[in-house]
């Protein structure tokens, strides 16, 4: 499973040792989003006038933030539809939210211990 970012993805470094999901996230009041028409979609930060393109499984994982979903239920949602290894998904899911958040798209909470 792929994460993409319009023609760039996350590097490989980032994905070698995977850290485990945070606790939530919340979508930044500044980000806004559209569905394109192959099933992902158009993200916008509407202070700084940034976008970007995510696919299809970007999208199910923005669905999931915008429904109030945790990342790890959302990894697990995911690995149960897809029928993969949740370990890799959990990765996959931790890279983007990374991504999300390096962007100033979502907000991570520290998971409660």
């Amino acid at each position: 499973m792929k994460l993409a970012w319009g023609k760039t993805n996350a590097p490989e470094s980032s994905r070698a040792n995977p850290v485990p999901l945070r606790g939530q996230c919340r979508i930044s009041v500044s980000a806004r989003a559209t569905r394109d028409d192959g099933g992902g979609r158009v993200l916008l930060h509407v202070d700084n006038g940034r976008m970007w393109a995510i696919n299809q499984m970007g999208s199910r994982i923005w669905d999931g933030l915008a429904a109030g979903t945790a990342p790890e239920q959302i990894a697990k949602a995911i690995a149960r539809e897809q029928r993969v290894p949740l370990e890799g998904v959990q990765r996959d899911v931790q890279t983007f939210l990374d991504e999300l958040e390096a962007r100033d798209l979502v907000m991570v909470s520290p998971r409660n211990t």
